[in-house]
């Protein structure tokens, strides 16, 4: 659900909404992936600056992926096909 809440942001919900009620979202969104980013650092020292980066982008392409899950009827059909031809 929060991947297709990612997915819908751009296209819909701030289509939909005020611009204060933006702002504060978009503050939230920064103060979480700072959070985030944190946690990464203390789990992953290695990451150091990139962190933040990591995550970003991490967010970005599991909205991208969401977009596929559950994939279409038409997408499992060919991978049946394709273990039949195996």
């Amino acid at each position: 659900m929060l991947c297709d809440l990612f997915g819908a942001q751009g296209g819909v919900l701030e289509r939909n909404v005020s611009a204060e009620v933006i702002k504060r979202h978009k503050r939230s969104v920064l103060a979480e992936l700072s959070t985030m980013a944190d946690l990464v650092r203390r789990h992953l020292p290695e990451a150091g600056d990139d962190a933040e980066m990591f995550c970003l982008t991490s967010l970005v392409f599991a909205g991208a992926l969401a977009t596929y899950v559950p994939p279409p009827a038409s997408v499992l059909a060919a991978y049946a096909l394709r273990v039949c031809w195996m």
